[in-house]
């Protein structure tokens, strides 16, 4: 890239993307068009698996029908959608958010929902789930900007920070 050998960059990518090589196209809105292309690769990984066995009242939590859990998701999905470009809070590495490292699950984790009538879905685990005594501190990950603290019925109390654009 034009900053040379040192230069670099974080790129998210879905964690169901097929591993190979791809081509990346930068193209700032001021222009419109590709202004430079570089090739990257992605390595071929493989994700843990996890059963999550649901009593009857997370069940009837996760499929009776509400407005509001619908509202919650498109909210949601909104947020983690935007790309603000200006919004740069934090050029440091990032840390751990907790200082007792006890993960209970792991980024990419394919998890399996067993409801209580055996029936099941499977989804992507799109985050790293810590297990701390309750009252243990919480830290943010670096210097960044509240853009959504709440309750939300399926995850609870719910902060999230920002600390780069698009992190």
């Amino acid at each position: 890239l034009a900053g040379g050998p040192a230069a670099g960059f974080l790129l998210g990518v879905p964690s169901t993307i097929a591993p190979g090589p791809y081509n990346l196209a930068f193209v700032p809105e001021s222009q419109n068009r590709v202004v430079m292309t570089a090739p990257v690769f992605v390595a071929p990984r493989r994700f843990e698996r996890q059963d999550v066995v649901l009593d009857e009242d997370l069940t009837a939590l996760l499929r009776r029908p509400d407005p509001r859990k619908v509202e919650e998701a498109l909210a949601l999905r909104a947020l983690l959608g935007t790309f603000n470009i200006e919004a740069i809070h934090h050029l440091l590495p990032l840390r751990l958010p907790v200082d007792e490292i006890r993960r209970s699950s792991r980024f990419g984790l394919i998890r399996s929902y067993v409801y209580s009538d055996g029936a099941s879905t499977v989804s992507a685990h799109t985050g790293t789930d810590f297990a701390l005594p309750e009252g243990s501190p919480v830290y943010a990950a670096g210097a960044g900007r509240v853009t959504f603290a709440g309750e939300r019925i399926i995850s609870g109390k719910t902060l999230i920070l920002e600390h780069l654009p698009g992190v």
